[in-house]
């Protein structure tokens, strides 16, 4: 007879998640348990609210919102904004940010291996730029 697997213990989710502190055009609300995704707000407020309102429609207690002057689900939604709007210019400047960060990546990755593979031209390379500084003052 095969002994039975153990139970994993049940660990209860988190209540709420509240906004993300980022930079303002990435700040995004979202209510864990349903993975409701809320958007992207320009402020941590905005996102807060917009969590409150999701909160509000999926039945969370008074005291798990973020603010407490809003009394019924109404009102959550009314002080609730809308989420941002990600146009094509939003879009064409994302993919052109992004193809930048990987070109950084890269250089930085090559730029490593050139160290390791040269220990001699770095440091010849520091003693050139500690010269030049000498020279400027």
């Amino acid at each position: 007879m095969t002994p039975l697997p153990l139970p994993l213990p049940r660990v209860p989710p988190p209540l709420q998640r509240p906004a993300t502190d980022a930079p303002p055009c990435h700040r995004a609300a979202e209510e864990r348990r349903a993975m409701l995704g809320l958007g992207t707000y320009g402020t941590a407020r905005e996102a807060a609210r917009a969590y409150d309102a999701a909160a509000w429609r999926l039945g969370r207690p008074r005291g798990q919102m973020n603010f407490q002057d809003v009394y019924t689900l109404q009102q959550a939604l009314d002080v609730a904004p809308p989420p941002r709007l990600n146009t094509a210019q939003d879009r064409v400047e994302h993919a052109e940010r992004q193809r930048r960060l990987l070109v950084a990546q890269e250089d930085e990755r090559v730029m490593a291996e050139w160290r390791r593979r040269h220990p001699k031209d770095v440091a010849y390379e520091q003693v050139y730029w500690a010269r030049r500084r000498e020279e400027d003052m």
